[in-house]
């Protein structure tokens, strides 16, 4: 039996991925490296439940960008559990799933600064916080963190590279005919012109 001093080392890393880009693969690379992760699953949710935007790309479009982003990573890998499921994505669902796949091994989970604000609201945070690490990416020295999780000890902060890319800002430069061909993997910039995504 493993001792908490050799423990596999899991780290997920949720998200639409809409499409995924640069900042989401060198995030989940600089958190491995911080956090020594043995494995990395991507999760992209079937749907967001604070997340009110009704024109995600479908899920075999975003399954095949992940895929094709991840493939030089040979320590990352996709989880299509919240796709499979088909409603909602609730975090603390996801979780007993991995654990009940790797009940042996500690459960890190990537997050921003900002989902930390509305952790609470979150469906069982505490929950959560019983079956994972909550690895939490922000500037360490001008962010404030909310007093009642600031010193939590499954909450470890993470300070980070500073990435100013959103997917969103990705889909708008598509739809305004902009280029945006050094935000993303080029094979995936290449799916989404061979697929006319985000086009309208």
């Amino acid at each position: 039996m493993m001792t908490p001093e050799n423990k596999k080392r899991i780290g997920i890393m949720g998200g639409t991925f809409d499409p995924i880009h640069h900042g989401h693969l060198i995030v989940a690379e600089w958190l491995c490296a911080v956090l020594n992760i043995d494995q990395t699953y991507f999760v992209p949710m079937h749907r967001h439940p604070f997340d009110k935007r009704q024109d995600i790309a479908a899920p075999r479009h975003r399954l095949a960008m992940l895929s094709r982003a991840i493939a030089p990573f040979p320590s990352f890998q996709i989880s299509e559990f919240e796709l499979n499921r088909q409603e909602v994505s609730f975090t603390v669902d996801t979780l007993h799933h991995f654990k009940e796949k790797f009940p042996e091994s500690e459960l890190y989970l990537f997050m921003g600064r900002d989902n930390l604000e509305s952790f609470l609201k979150w469906k069982e945070p505490f929950a959560i916080l019983d079956m994972a690490y909550l690895a939490v990416y922000m500037r360490l020295h001008h962010q404030s963190v909310v007093p009642e999780l600031k010193n939590h000890p499954k909450i470890l902060f993470i300070d980070r590279p500073v990435i100013d890319i959103s997917s969103s800002h990705i889909r708008h430069r598509i739809r305004k005919n902009l280029p945006y061909r050094s935000l993303v993997p080029q094979r995936v910039f290449e799916y989404i012109n061979d697929h006319h995504l985000y086009r309208s």
